[in-house]
């Protein structure tokens, strides 16, 4: 019995090791050298008298690149009412903004509709939708837009012609999220928040600690 404590504990506990070791190295490895796509912030605004880009900033964390990514968006609780242009699902409750898929597009030359993000860069923007200002004159004719006609103006994984719908200026809250070939998606909660001046601000609401969504704490 001495003898088997002496030796066989050891070798046991050489075995359970390796095969441990062997069994989570190429996990780790694996997770190691894979992308880490993470949405950093909102994009200071851009634009002029007419228009207002609102974007959001995505970059790779990780060791690897994060192949033809792909932006998508949701807006929850618009009424049809609220729709100048596009489609509502009454299907679900409260109403969910969908259109062609709901995709967005990159804020790259060419509004690409996948962004190959590569870690270590600058990361890359989406364009998640663009204040149509009222009261400021029309590029093409000279007019000017009456403030009913002022809009949210959400694009669509093709850029911005055509839209994928025109929103009456108002507060909305949703969800985007940003998936890629060898990434599972990832998602954060937004609210477009507006104001009395006809302007309407991109907020990313911030991310339960890991902890609290491990446990699901509140």
């Amino acid at each position: 019995m001495e003898t088997f404590l002496t030796l066989g504990v050891p070798i046991l506990a050489a075995f359970f090791g390796a095969a441990i070791g062997g069994f989570l190295a190429p996990i780790c490895l694996k997770w190691y050298y894979s992308p880490r796509l993470r949405v950093t912030c909102v994009v200071p605004p851009v634009g002029g008298n007419m228009y207002t880009y609102w974007r959001l900033e995505i970059k790779n964390k990780g060791r690897k690149a994060a192949l033809n990514c792909t932006p998508t968006l949701s807006l929850h609780g618009v009424q049809p009412q609220d729709v100048m242009c596009g489609i509502v699902s009454s299907s679900s409750n409260p109403p969910i903004l969908i259109n062609w898929g709901a995709g967005v597009c990159w804020s790259c030359i060419g509004n690409p509709p996948t962004f190959t993000i590569h870690p270590g860069g600058g990361g890359a923007g989406v364009d998640i939708y663009r204040v149509h200002h009222p009261l400021q004159p029309d590029p093409d004719s000279g007019a000017r837009i009456p403030p009913e006609e002022a809009a949210i103006e959400i694009p669509t994984e093709n850029g911005w012609k055509p839209l994928r719908a025109k929103l009456k200026i108002k507060p909305y809250n949703g969800t985007v999220s940003v998936s890629a070939e060898n990434h599972k998606p990832i998602q954060r909660k937004i609210q477009l928040l507006s104001n009395e001046n006809g302007d309407v601000k991109l907020h990313l609401v911030p991310s339960r600690p890991w902890w609290r969504r491990l446990f699901r704490l509140s």
